[in-house]
């Protein structure tokens, strides 16, 4: 019978702010299961496309190019402050830079919520409503939805920079400031192919 092997993890970190953290992973497996929310509602848009005669209906005129183009490219900008944020966490130095931090992502709430406000004048931009037509539901719902998930990701960042003011900044707390800008990249990236579903392709058809 053979003795057991023994591995000494003595020395191992208790914190990592990579992807070898189980949280970093975590926000990973959320951001596949997100990722497949907006695969079935691009692939629903193509199947309507498909198989409906008038698509868009051709009573309506296209989106508001401009709100969308004002709030793809806010978004695109909100990712300055938190790549900023993002490297400086990356030191594990919460006591010396959680101010710094902090304030960088105060820079980047200020971004989001202009993000949000553009997002509120995009839904009448549509020129539609969520029950006119199937293409109505299809345009709603892709907003709400992508909305929602921008809500998340402020109000994650909103607790995360709270914490980092308070007297209790750990370095766990600089995993967080990661995660989260994982999961906001994610956000920004996702709205690229919904953009041009919503304000490119209705303009081509």
């Amino acid at each position: 019978m053979s003795s057991r092997r023994t591995v000494d993890v003595s020395r191992l970190p208790d914190i990592t702010l990579d992807s070898g953290a189980l949280f970093w992973w975590a926000t990973a497996g959320l951001i596949a299961i997100e990722a497949m929310s907006f695969a079935i509602i691009i692939a629903t848009f193509i199947y309507l496309r498909m198989t409906v005669t008038d698509w868009p209906p051709p009573t309506l005129p296209p989106p508001d190019l401009r709100w969308g183009i004002a709030g793809l490219v806010v978004l695109v900008i909100s990712c300055v402050p938190i790549r900023m944020a993002e490297k400086i966490a990356g030191r594990g130095r919460p006591e010396e830079d959680r101010r710094r931090i902090a304030a960088l992502i105060r820079v980047f709430l200020l971004i989001a919520a202009v993000a949000v406000a553009i997002r509120l004048l995009e839904f009448p931009g549509t020129h539609c409503k969520w029950n006119n037509s199937a293409y109505g539901s299809v345009i709603w719902t892709t907003l709400g939805i992508h909305l929602l998930e921008a809500l998340a990701g402020f109000a994650e960042f909103a607790v995360v920079a709270a914490v980092l003011v308070g007297s209790h900044a750990e370095e766990k707390h600089l995993l967080d400031v990661r995660a989260c800008a994982l999961f906001w990249y994610f956000i920004v990236a996702v709205w690229i192919p919904l953009f041009g579903m919503i304000y490119v392709f209705p303009r081509l058809s």
